[in-house]
């Protein structure tokens, strides 16, 4: 018994993917419960040992469920520390580090393009007269006229306050 418990607990620690994890798992009972019809004499044993190996392989794959949802969670976390590091959290548009990683990887790849700064008139002012709220406002409205003239495989970025920059 301790031999099939091993085997049904190994997968969740040793398979990367959810699939590998339980067709290994399931493998191992169905083998398990076709050993015990062939060797095992007793009835009795026979229903005690595939009752055990059941109840193993579906504790294993419990186990694998709940690893891969915390891979899940760890992905997407990852994911959007990514994203946030790469976007302008006011904009959603790229931000200067993730525009700059970007154009780069375009230009050594030899895709050609334009390169535009835009920066807003008198921006200071509007801050200074109407409050940060509403120079926020006039930003995400400068990022939503961007999104509408530009076309959608352009690179928009916000280089840093009032500055944006497009290839």
């Amino acid at each position: 018994l301790f031999f099939i418990t091993t085997l049904c607990v190994l997968p969740p620690l040793i398979f990367d993917r959810p699939w590998r994890m339980m067709v290994m798992t399931a493998g191992i009972t169905a083998l398990y419960v076709l050993a015990n019809c062939i060797f095992v004499d007793e009835p009795d044993n026979l229903l005690r040992n595939c009752l055990y190996s059941i109840l193993v392989a579906l504790i294993s794959m419990t186990l694998c469920i709940g690893r891969t949802d915390t891979r899940l969670d760890a992905l997407r976390k990852n994911r959007m520390a990514s994203q946030n590091a790469m976007h302008d959290p006011l904009t959603m548009i790229l931000n200067r580090r993730g525009g700059e990683e970007t154009i780069r990887t375009l230009i050594s790849s030899g895709v050609p393009g334009a390169f535009i700064i835009i920066d807003v008139d008198n921006f200071k002012r509007v801050n200074d007269t109407y409050g940060h709220k509403r120079g926020d406002e006039v930003l995400k409205s400068v990022t939503d006229e961007m999104r509408r003239i530009f076309r959608v495989e352009d690179i928009l970025m916000r280089y840093g306050g009032d500055e944006f920059i497009v290839y």
